[in-house]
């Protein structure tokens, strides 16, 4: 697996460390800090996603099927992953002093994390799999690329000359 996808394992479990911390609060406070620390670490998570989808574009998948699906499935659970943390800091900004509702998130996220090697066997692979397999299939692809043509066609008023 590629360094830059591996990454991501790192920064998922420093999330632990920081809801741990939210969920050790008094409740009824927020400490500015750790939620500070907690979008921070966010926008961090998302830059590697990004670093992620450039080493998951080098993989060719006619030499490393398998190692294409797993990083594909690896970055889907890390957008669901990001959507989570985005909710919980758009939360934690709108209303620090609701504590319930951070604590309940902060919960949904430490399981989806216990969770994710089955998450990702369960789920994530065989998504990865059928996407990569039918985005790969000669006949889907041809049939793809002549619907795109047709709508080019259609946009542009058939200009090309083949209409």
């Amino acid at each position: 697996m590629l360094p830059a996808i591996e990454d991501l394992r790192g920064k998922e479990l420093a999330f632990a460390t920081i809801a741990a911390k939210l969920h050790d609060q008094e409740v009824g406070t927020t400490d500015d800090t750790l939620v500070q620390e907690f979008a921070a670490a966010t926008g961090g998570y998302s830059r590697a996603i990004n670093d992620a989808l450039k080493a998951y574009a080098s993989i060719d998948y006619s030499t490393e099927p398998t190692v294409k699906v797993r990083s594909k499935a690896l970055i889907g659970y890390a957008y669901d992953f990001l959507a989570l943390l985005v909710d919980i800091v758009r939360v934690m900004e709108a209303s620090p002093t609701a504590s319930t509702e951070v604590a309940r998130r902060l919960d949904l996220l430490e399981d989806f994390l216990l969770q994710k090697e089955s998450l990702i066997s369960s789920t994530y692979v065989d998504a990865a799999r059928r996407e990569l397999a039918a985005f790969h299939d000669p006949s889907v692809r041809g049939a793809l690329e002549e619907r795109l043509a047709r709508l080019l066609r259609d946009r542009t008023g058939g200009q090309d000359g083949r209409r």
